[in-house]
């Protein structure tokens, strides 16, 4: 399956407009050529296939996207991400996924 099939699934999956805010406020920089274009879309296509289930995905697409962009365009900030996952999955527990819900 092709990115120009799944192109309607990624768009309902995320919401069109928080798509759209952060592709031209920030993402369009990293493809510059056509050559970029179709790299990134080779590699994505690849990691989104690791993630579908069925006609679902495991993890949110934008976010997948986002990573994708950064470890091939900024592969100097994969490890930073990396350690700040790693310290995320360890805190979890610790916090609270409602502010509300957070003892004083």
């Amino acid at each position: 399956m092709g990115w120009r099939e799944d192109e309607s699934l990624v768009v309902s999956l995320t919401g069109e407009s928080r798509w759209i805010d952060l592709f031209y406020q920030h993402l369009h920089v990293y493809f510059a050529t056509l050559r970029d274009v179709y790299r990134f879309l080779a590699a994505f296509e690849f990691h989104a296939g690791v993630f579908r289930q069925g006609g679902s995905f495991e993890v949110n697409i934008v976010d997948l996207f986002v990573l994708e962009i950064l470890s091939m365009f900024e592969p100097q900030q994969d490890g930073r991400i990396q350690r700040f996952l790693v310290r995320l999955e360890y805190e979890k527990d610790r916090i609270p996924l409602d502010p509300f819900d957070a003892e004083p």
